[in-house]
């Protein structure tokens, strides 16, 4: 069983999608299996078309990465799996809000310059 934590989800209006547009929201999730994790990041695209009502489409990358039970061994190594795992999250999560916040205070920005 797989236990997904969806974080910095991009909100977009489905409501709003016409004919032939294009749609696109980013998420990162951390996806936690028995005696494992996986760290995935995908990007999902929706298209709504005049033939079909919409058709979804993922294109996704994933970091799988076997983590012992903390309970059978307390060895260096499986913390250093763990503070590697968490860093890599981090620098994820820290460019996809960069990746949101960046345009929007530019644009406010450009809106105080002009």
């Amino acid at each position: 069983e797989w236990v997904f934590n969806i974080t910095g989800l991009t909100r977009v209006s489905y409501s709003q999608i016409g004919p032939n547009e294009i749609r696109t929201f980013s998420y990162i999730a951390t996806a936690i299996s028995k005696g494992s994790y996986q760290l995935h990041s995908a990007r999902v695209y929706y298209y709504t078309s005049e033939v079909q009502p919409s058709e979804f489409l993922s294109i996704s990358n994933a970091i799988d990465m076997t983590v012992v039970d903390p309970l059978e061994d307390f060895s260096l190594a499986n913390y250093n799996v763990s503070i590697t795992f968490l860093l890599i999250l981090l620098v994820l999560n820290l460019l996809l809000i960069l990746r949101l916040i960046t345009p929007k205070f530019t644009r406010r920005v450009d809106n105080q310059l002009n």
